[in-house]
């Protein structure tokens, strides 16, 4: 699930897909963005990887996009 929602439909070329994923888990598990539930496959989301996240979600739409737009003029 985790790999359609970040590259789609699965395709014929999608052999390094499932290990691309789990090296972006384990990225964000290092950094203590995600934590793994219990006796279960099932990874959460911590207090502070929605902080870090939702942060980076906001400078990305929010805070960039009008930087840009100021150097551009």
């Amino acid at each position: 699930m985790v790999r359609t929602r970040l590259f789609g439909p699965p395709a014929a070329t999608d052999a390094g897909r499932s290990s691309q994923v789990s090296r972006l888990v384990k990225r964000l598990h290092l950094r203590g963005l995600v934590a793994k539930i219990p006796r279960t496959r099932r990874w959460r989301v911590t207090p502070l990887g929605y902080a870090v996240m939702g942060a980076a979600v906001h400078l990305r739409e929010e805070a960039f996009p009008g930087a840009f737009l100021k150097a551009a003029a």
